[in-house]
């Protein structure tokens, strides 16, 4: 257990040092990789979020919060963007003339495809020093605690 000392040497390192070090980490370098594509992770998310709602009848921008635990504000922003840059577009909700749609564009559905690529491509090269075992014990850890706080 001390060779994960590493980070910070000079202080004991609990879960949460080490679980932020890890996020800092992988946030830098999906950061960098997804600059070709000029969308955030979040945005890339909530992109491919939106694409795969489209077989369902589209999503709204409530359910894009919930999903992204974000506020709505947050998820206006994004989304103005997402559809500034021809990604998405918006449609009046025919349930609820109060809210509306989200759906890809073609553009939209080809940057989401991008996107799912470089993240698997990082992730993959972040976790190269990992067995696929300790790989799936990894997830399986860390989706139980997702589980049990949510």
């Amino acid at each position: 257990m001390s060779n994960h000392k590493i980070l910070i040497p000079e202080f004991e390192q609990t879960f949460g040092d080490l679980l932020s070090a890890v996020n800092n980490m992988i946030s830098k370098k999906h950061r960098l990789a997804l600059r070709e594509l000029d969308i955030t992770s979040l945005q890339g998310i909530e992109l491919s979020f939106i694409v795969e709602s489209e077989k369902n009848g589209g999503t709204s921008q409530s359910v894009v919060c919930e999903l992204l635990s974000v506020t709505p504000p947050a998820v206006l922003k994004m989304t103005l963007e997402l559809e500034e840059k021809g990604l998405i577009y918006r449609v009046d909700n025919p349930n609820d003339k109060r809210s509306q749609l989200l759906f890809p564009t073609e553009e939209g559905r080809q940057v989401s495809r991008e996107f799912r690529e470089i993240i698997v491509d990082v992730d993959n090269r972040i976790f190269s020093v990992c067995t696929e075992e300790e790989k799936m014990n990894l997830i399986n850890i860390l989706a139980k605690v997702v589980q049990a706080n949510r």
